[in-house]
This record gives C-alpha cells, sequence and structure tokens, in this order.
C-alpha cells in the first residue's frame, strides 16, 4: 500500500481542489433535484454526463496525485481535456448543424453498444449472435449514415479535426488551448506502451527504468484538469440558472497556480492568454 505524501498534498493544495469539486457536485444535484431535470438529449444532459463524469476523473486524479502517481493522474486528464473539447465542438455549433451532430452523438450510444456485444460474441464463436447484432448495426447505421470512425457523429474523422476547431476559433483563450494540447499530446503518449512511454516517468529528472512513486511532475495533470473542467463548469452553471463566478474563480485559480509551477519547473513560456 503506497503512503500519502503530506507534502505533496499541501504543495498541490489537494485538499482545497477537492473541497472544491464536491461543491460543484452538490450545487449541480441540487439543482437537478431542485429543477426536476429530465433526462433528453439537449446540451443541457450532455454538458451535465460530461461535467458528471469529469468530477469523477478529477477525484481520481487527486487520489494518484496524493500518493505520488504524475504519469497516471495525467493519463485521467486526458479524459477531461476530450470531454470539454467534444462539448464545445457541440454546443457551439448553430441551427440544423447543431441538431445534426447532436443527435448523432446519442446515436452513437447505440452504435458503440452493438459493437461491443458483436466483440463479445466473436470471442465466444456465438455465431448466430453476431449475425443478429450485425443486422441491427447495419440498419442503425444506414439510419444514421455512420462508419466505423470513431467520430462519425461528429462528421470529422478524428478528435484531432474537432480539436482544431475548437482550439483555432475566434477565442481569446487560443493560448491556453495550445498549453493545454501540449500536456494532452503528453498524456497521449504515456497511455500507450511506447519505447518513450516507458522510459519516459514525469517528476523525474532521469530517463530509466525507476518508476516509483514521485513527489513531483503533478502540476501537468492538475493543470490540464482544472482548466478543462472551467468550460465544462460555466457552460452547465448557465444552462442551469446557477451563479458559476465563485466556483470558475476557484478552478481559473488553481488553474493559474498549477500553471506557473510548470513554468518553473520546465521553462515552458507562459500563455499571454488569461486562464
Amino acid at each position: 500500500m503506497y503512503p500519502e505524501y503530506t507534502d505533496v498534498i499541501r504543495k498541490y493544495c489537494l485538499n482545497d481542489v477537492e473541497s472544491l469539486i464536491t461543491e460543484i457536485e452538490e450545487q449541480l444535484l441540487g439543482a437537478i433535484k431542485g429543477k426536476q431535470i429530465q433526462e433528453k438529449q439537449d446540451d443541457l444532459n450532455l454538458l451535465l454526463h460530461a461535467t458528471m463524469k469529469s468530477i469523477s476523473f478529477l477525484r481520481e486524479i487527486l487520489l494518484m496525485c496524493r500518493h505520488g502517481f504524475p504519469d497516471g493522474a495525467l493519463i485521467l486528464a486526458r479524459n477531461l481535456y476530450e470531454q470539454m473539447i467534444i462539448c464545445l465542438f457541440i454546443i457551439e455549433k448553430q441551427g440544423e448543424e447543431h441538431d445534426r451532430i447532436l443527435e448523432n452523438y446519442y446515436a452513437d450510444y447505440e452504435c458503440t453498444r452493438l459493437k461491443y456485444i458483436i466483440e463479445g460474441a466473436k470471442r465466444f464463436n456465438d455465431e448466430k449472435q453476431i449475425n443478429e447484432t450485425k443486422e441491427k448495426l447495419e440498419e442503425h447505421k444506414k439510419k444514421y449514415g455512420s462508419k466505423h470512425n470513431a467520430y462519425w457523429w461528429s462528421e470529422k474523422r478524428c478528435f484531432n479535426e474537432i480539436e482544431d476547431i475548437v482550439i483555432n476559433a475566434d477565442n481569446p483563450l487560443k493560448g491556453l488551448f495550445n498549453n493545454m494540447h501540449m500536456e494532452y499530446r503528453t498524456a497521449s503518449i504515456l497511455v500507450h506502451p511506447s519505447c518513450f512511454s516507458n522510459m519516459v516517468h514525469i517528476g523525474s529528472p532521469f530517463k530509466g527504468i525507476d518508476m516509483r512513486a514521485q513527489r513531483e511532475g503533478h502540476e501537468e495533470s492538475l493543470f490540464l484538469a482544472t482548466t478543462s473542467m472551467i468550460p465544462l463548469v460555466g457552460h452547465t452553471y448557465e444552462r442551469l440558472g446557477l451563479d458559476f463566478g465563485e466556483v470558475v474563480d476557484g478552478l481559473n485559480r488553481y488553474g493559474i497556480y498549477y500553471w506557473e509551477i510548470v513554468v518553473e519547473r520546465n521553462g515552458t513560456k507562459s500563455s499571454t492568454a488569461k486562464i
């Protein structure tokens, strides 16, 4: 059992971030109950699911940081960034294009479910289930025109194309998004068992086989996670009619704090954009 590092908890304000996301979670759950929000295929439900999932992942990130695992924490932060990019991509669309992409996004649930069933049936040579499920999948694909591409619903070929649209929009936060993108790229490398990812350990100045717990390097995952939460929380609160100023300011404050540590440790040029 790995111990908790009290110096890491203190330096990275882990308890404070935990308290903030607990406050956000309680406010969202309270609003859902108070306003009797129903499950629908709309922007609000898109944001609620993404935000609540991100809160869960952020708790896991904090847990990893407490025990000294910055690589795993950054890999999890990758998901929060993708959640944020996808939500912004959808909600910033207008008119018929927005409605079509949102419908496709929800239709992909069934597409993914059917593909999963087929994969399981193949493992156990269940020809009957394979054929029956393939028929359902073909009907689904015919209705929505979906391909095997994981991002067919977006009408783009891959996540990078979605990301480029969000980042390169007329947005004063482009500098911030570029900094976030580079942390995301690091996480995308670490998640795969490449030569580079097997030899690099965030927080360690050395390249090698020592992959034990680290007290440094946690700022990268915490920066990416807290800044990714800002648009998710802001848009979700706005649609629920909640005052997001205090909680977004809190996330912003921690994002700046973690980025300053990144800059200090790596000598990275800070973005001129305000987080």
